[in-house]
């Protein structure tokens, strides 16, 4: 009784913090619409630092292990399957232009002062994390003259005649709860989203992170960009980007050997995986990526659920005038009126948000629970998995410790990488 009270307490207490910056306070004595990388502070994140020494030699070692292990193992892309990837995005790129200037001409426009549109990845590949095998996310960014209506009708008929994509191979669904065109361009599985902005010509350079592109957004448009806001924010918000991006794709393969990989399934996807790793990165900015996936399971094996993971401040919701005879420019905030508009992630005033269990929390407005479906079972089944993670990188720090730092042994360098990089392969393959 004594837990599920001060439980009670935390979760009330971030729920206050959370509620003070919806209301248009500034909470953490953080700026509103500046995300935490660009404020005048020393550290990232809500909180200093936990540890800022840097690496050892034990430590830089195991590291070194990790990534051959992770070579081995195959989460690397090569650089053909860079190429092919990224000619995949130039293809879908020119088929958008075109799109984008044919739906401008049926206004009555003319080709020469026709906008342009932008593809932006997202996701994995956004983050630099994916294996091989991944597919593309990517939000097709439109000028308003591009309707979503027009995005499931001609540009799903102008995909389906590319001889590259063909006729079955573009599936639009309409209904979900981001509105998405599943296709495969050769041998690669594309998730196509789109947001139309209230903008006769894009800004350039667009600056997706800028808050004033969600005016008169509706909320699947907000849905649609929000995985791009969080993929760059993300970005944004971690002291060391490669010791980021090695920590998170030894965390996913990880998760991919427990079983624990789906957040379909209410377990862990690559957004929580992303977010987690963030939240380490920013408690041990100087540290390598042994130490930062070790940390992870300590840090998360002793969390208090359901106390959120917050990984910047919640930000105010950006409030804009919609009265078109109004005098002020229409980029200019006010201080009422569109609230609502922006529904984010509180669970001081939101029922079912105070529900969740295990609450990952986005970073960009409008700021969303990534783990929302996770149950009773899947988090005990984490849990389980966490612990064993404790078990097994300690047996890794240990080992590398008495190789590196206290051992006389005679072994040279590339054997005593080898002892580590067993122990790596028994940590990701092992099953339970």
């Amino acid at each position: 009784k004594k837990k599920s009270k001060r439980n009670f307490c935390r979760v009330e207490l971030m729920a206050q913090q959370v509620a003070t910056a919806a209301s248009g306070e500034v909470a953490f004595g953080y700026h509103p619409t500046v995300p935490a990388a660009y404020n005048e502070r020393r550290y990232f994140g809500i909180t200093p630092p936990i540890d800022e020494r840097g690496p050892t030699r034990a430590e830089m070692a195991s590291s070194q292990a990790l990534i051959e292990t992770l070579n081995s193992l195959g989460v690397f892309e090569s650089d053909e399957g860079r190429a092919v990837r990224q000619s995949v995005i130039d293809k879908l790129n020119s088929v958008a232009q075109e799109w984008c200037v044919e739906e401008w001409i049926k206004t009555g426009g003319s080709m020469a002062d026709a906008p342009y549109c932008e593809l932006r990845t997202f996701g994995s590949v956004r983050l630099e994390v994916h294996t091989p095998d991944a597919d593309i996310d990517v939000v097709l960014i439109a000028p308003r003259h591009c309707t979503r209506l027009a995005f499931f009708a001609s540009l799903v008929g102008k995909l389906s005649a590319d001889p590259s994509i063909r006729s079955g191979r573009v599936m639009p669904v309409r209904d979900a709860y981001t509105p998405v065109i599943k296709l495969r361009c050769g041998e690669t599985d594309v998730d196509l989203l789109f947001v139309s902005l209230d903008e006769l010509r894009l800004p350039s350079p667009l600056n997706v992170l800028d808050d004033r592109l969600l005016r008169n957004l509706d909320q699947g448009a907000i849905r649609s960009l929000n995985g791009v806001r969080v993929a760059e924010m993300l970005l944004t918000l971690v002291p060391d980007v490669q010791i980021f991006r090695l920590a998170l794709r030894a965390v996913k393969r990880w998760a991919r050997a427990k079983g624990l990989y789906s957040n379909v399934l209410g377990l862990l996807g690559g957004v929580n995986c992303a977010i987690l790793v963030t939240f380490v990165c920013q408690r041990y900015p100087n540290a390598a990526a042994s130490v930062i996936l070790a940390r992870f399971f300590r840090i998360f094996d002793s969390w208090e659920w359901p106390n959120p993971v917050l990984i910047a401040p919640p930000a105010v919701p950006p409030v804009f005038d919609t009265n078109k005879n109004s005098t002020k420019d229409d980029d200019t905030p006010l201080d009422g009126g569109m609230h609502n508009r922006y529904v984010a992630w509180n669970p001081r005033i939101n029922p079912r948000d105070r529900a969740h269990l295990a609450p990952i929390v986005t970073p960009a407005h409008p700021t969303m629970n990534s783990s929302y479906n996770i149950g009773e079972p899947q988090l005990r089944a984490i849990r389980d998995e966490l612990k064993l993670g404790v078990e097994n990188t300690r047996r890794i720090d240990r080992l590398a410790n008495d190789l590196f730092m206290t051992s006389q042994s005679i072994d040279n360098e590339e054997s005593k990488i080898n002892r580590l990089k067993d122990l790596w392969r028994e940590f990701f393959w092992s099953f339970r």
